[in-house]
């Protein structure tokens, strides 16, 4: 087994297992080893490169299958909840947060804030943003799942957005 796990953890940082797990190695810097890792991506074209998120410190970058990390973003002011790259467009990433969705068009660098149908409250705090999927076979279209909010889809590259309604028989 030749292949590299990568595991985020709460409160355990960021590990790396070699050889489908046979061997573990937790990520010592450039990140703190106690971080938040809430979310993993995995460029669609390049397995090597990696992106996770990390509390209060934004977004870091692997190159080589998660072995070296740089940070990559400023995007350091709220919880980044899920990551994805476009698989139509090797610069563009977005980011789940809590609240909200961001975009970056230059690989994660830099992000702006979409404009979304995503609610900003919620019954038990702050709504988050768990997961974001590009259509692998429609590039304007993007669907992002949110907690206690349920689904929301763009279909212009996340200019607009409408919300498809809750996932389930109730918000929770």
């Amino acid at each position: 087994m030749s292949y590299t796990i990568v595991l985020g953890t709460v409160g355990g940082g960021l590990w790396v297992g070699y050889n489908g797990g046979e061997k573990w190695r937790q990520i010592q810097g450039p990140m703190d080893p106690e971080s938040n890792v809430r979310a993993l991506a995995v460029d669609p074209r390049d397995s090597q490169h990696l992106l996770a998120s990390v509390d209060g410190d934004g977004i870091y970058q692997s190159h080589d299958g998660g072995s070296r990390w740089e940070q990559t973003t400023e995007l350091t002011d709220r919880p980044i909840w899920s990551l994805a790259f476009d698989p139509h467009d090797p610069e563009r990433v977005y980011a789940g947060t809590r609240p909200g969705l961001f975009a970056s068009d230059d690989g994660g660098k830099s992000f702006v804030e979409l404009d979304t149908t995503i609610s900003d409250t919620c019954p038990i705090g702050v709504p988050r943003t768990t997961n974001v999927v590009v259509d692998p076979n429609d590039p304007a279209t993007i669907y992002a799942s949110v907690e206690v909010d349920g689904l929301h889809r763009s279909r212009d590259r996340g200019a607009t957005w409408e919300s498809l309604g809750a996932l389930g028989p109730s918000e929770f």
